[in-house]
């Protein structure tokens, strides 16, 4: 494909997104994506055969672009706190911003459609902070103690925080709090069961 269908169809994810985020996962046509794009129903089939494909490619793309992103800030040296700070941010204005969040749709999509993305996804992003937390307790800045611990914690945690934005206003207080326990809980460590 060229330039010029990979530009349509990064045209057609964006305003798609919009779309899953502000109507859900099934109720979101390719008609009403076409409206959005101003494609016709051919120009769109032509790059993606359902909603479903698109809202695949949207999240497997953001998950490429966060993974390679926090990888390349590891291969800069960049301190570990300050990659996590940087993925904080992200984290907290996904959080507060639940008009935009695709949390809803996420759901929906895995229990319509298929668990295996979002499971694939959940393991990447497993893995990712798994990658940051050994890079910071290698530099020092994060105690090794635990960190599958806090992993579940930073995902879970989040992903709640999200679902819940979506029927309650989610005051910023809440994300700042999230996320100074989990530069907390990296720092200092996490007592589980076991642990002593």
């Amino acid at each position: 494909m060229g330039e010029k269908g990979e530009r349509t169809k990064k045209m057609i994810r964006e305003q798609a997104a919009a779309l899953f985020a502000q109507k859900g996962f099934s109720m979101v046509t390719m008609k009403d994506i076409c409206e959005a794009t101003g494609l016709s129903r051919g120009g769109l089939y032509r790059h993606y055969e359902n909603t479903a494909g698109i809202f695949e490619e949207i999240f497997l793309e953001m998950a490429t672009e966060n993974e390679n992103l926090i990888d390349r800030r590891i291969k800069e040296q960049i301190p570990a706190m300050e990659i996590l700070k940087e993925e904080m941010k992200f984290l907290k204005e996904e959080m507060l911003n639940s008009e935009q969040s695709l949390s809803y749709p996420i759901y929906e999509y895995a229990n319509t459609v298929s668990r295996d993305l979002f499971e694939k996804l959940n393991e990447q992003g497993y893995q990712k902070w798994e990658r940051l937390m050994a890079y910071g307790v290698s530099r020092g800045e994060f105690r090794k103690e635990n960190t599958a611990a806090v992993i579940t914690m930073i995902l879970y945690a989040y992903q709640g925080i999200r679902m819940w934005s979506r029927v309650i206003n989610i005051p910023e207080q809440a994300a700042e709090d999230y996320e100074n326990c989990i530069i907390q809980l990296l720092q200092n460590g996490c007592r589980t069961a076991g642990t002593k």
